[in-house]
């Protein structure tokens, strides 16, 4: 199936390019890190049980985007996740403490 554009954007989808905290608005990233390597820092965890997001490498160079995380939470155990190749996705959601893929 094919999805267009607007799909997305129904989705709260939202193009990064450089540093950037999510909101509640925003559901699917995706990161182009062809100018510089960049980090994307989810919100808290706390209180947002079953909150997910999906963040997505969408170019081919060899910037890293990272996913952070806000007051010492974690992504399975670690403060951050990295996207190193193009099309590499990470799907995360709340437990309400911290953050799981």
């Amino acid at each position: 199936m094919i999805y267009s554009p607007a799909f997305f954007h129904r989705l709260g989808s939202r193009t990064l390019s450089a540093a950037y905290t999510l909101t509640i608005s925003d559901s699917v990233i995706l990161a182009d890190a062809t100018t510089a390597a960049f980090t994307a820092t989810l919100p808290t965890a706390i209180g947002a049980t079953g909150r997910q997001y999906t963040i997505k490498k969408t170019d081919s160079s060899a910037n890293a985007v990272t996913l952070g995380t806000t007051s010492a939470q974690t992504i399975d155990g670690l403060t951050t996740q990295s996207l190193a190749t193009q099309w590499e996705f990470l799907l995360v959601a709340s437990d309400g403490a911290n953050w799981v893929i």
